[in-house]
């Protein structure tokens, strides 16, 4: 029983030891990690604060030339160059949109993005009619970070609701839907 609690204290001791050790060498991993979420975190709210200023040129900086939308616009090109072709033709038909970030979410090399994105339909859209009206919709992005820049996406936005708000949408009180009467 003396040995079993001998051994019971030395091991104790030991990891007590190792995980101080651990704390003091900086050896953790946890506290690197935590630095590459969030300057991944900062990269990621760059991204948007660059779609907000319209300086499509500065996403060289932050988004791989091989980047992978998984769910890209309608008629979007592959790549870096293909976001920043369909932010050219978004900002045509929305030239006043405008992202908030909500809330950013990262572990690892992954960051989770809520946004708010408002805007108003002043020009042409995808072949039609400016509506001249305004636009109020969420959407979740999920942004994986390799080497300091996004190499994939994966997102959500209501596009249905932003599709009622310009009023393309049966049942709501819109210019389209008086045409029907």
């Amino acid at each position: 029983m003396k040995k079993q609690l001998l051994a019971l204290a030395a091991m104790t001791l030991l990891s007590a030891g190792c995980a101080k050790q651990t704390a003091t060498t900086g050896t953790d991993s946890t506290s690197t990690n935590s630095n590459q979420t969030a300057d991944n975190k900062d990269r990621v709210k760059k991204v948007y604060d660059i779609f907000n200023a319209k300086d499509f040129a500065k996403l060289d900086s932050f988004i791989a030339p091989d980047f992978v939308d998984h769910d890209p616009s309608p008629g979007q090109l592959p790549g870096l160059d293909g976001v920043k072709k369909s932010f050219v033709e978004f900002q045509k038909g929305f030239p006043d949109f405008h992202f908030t970030t909500d809330q950013l979410v990262a572990e690892g090399d992954l960051v989770a993005v809520h946004y708010r994105m408002t805007a108003t339909n002043s020009g042409p859209m995808m072949n039609m009619p400016p509506t001249n009206k305004k636009v109020d919709v969420s959407g979740m992005d999920l942004i994986r970070i390799k080497n300091g820049k996004a190499v994939e996406r994966w997102g959500v936005q209501d596009n249905w609701l932003m599709m009622k708000q310009l009023g393309m949408m049966p049942g709501h009180d819109s210019t389209m839907a008086h045409k029907k009467k």
